[in-house]
């Protein structure tokens, strides 16, 4: 009799571990199935985020390219406003000298005026002296 109930609890544990098995294949099958299910959504969402960005990834080199336009554009006028830049000092050194040697003429004819004025005054000095004394 002891040998009949060895034999019925390790059939009913090989019955047991029979059913597990089954179980667990049965269980990897359908995560397999799964697995292949999430691949097929992954590449699909892949290949629709790739058409939805490439639009957006055209965009962004077309306004690099503009904005570099711009960038040379603005290196162009910067180059101008320093030429003219340049240009109006220079021309302010040019009108700081023609205003320094004008100063310096005024300064010149205000002398020479000033001298023709005291030899006229002098000379018409002497010549009512003379005109008095009667010469």
């Amino acid at each position: 009799m002891e040998s009949n109930s060895w034999l019925i609890i390790l059939s009913i544990c090989f019955f047991i571990m029979t059913l597990t098995f089954v179980a667990v294949i049965v269980f990897i099958l359908f995560a397999a199935v799964e697995l292949r299910k999430a691949s097929v959504a992954l590449r699909e969402f892949l290949v629709r985020t790739e058409e939805k960005l490439q639009p957006v990834i055209d965009l962004s080199e077309e306004a690099l390219k503009s904005l570099r336009g711009v960038s040379d554009d603005a290196k162009a006028v910067t180059g101008n406003v320093r030429s003219v830049s340049d240009a109006v000092a220079e021309f302010g050194a040019t009108i700081r000298s023609a205003n320094a040697m004008v100063h310096e003429l005024q300064q010149g004819i205000a002398c020479r005026a000033s001298g023709v004025r005291s030899g006229l005054a002098a000379a018409l000095a002497v010549f009512l002296s003379q005109f008095k004394s009667g010469r």
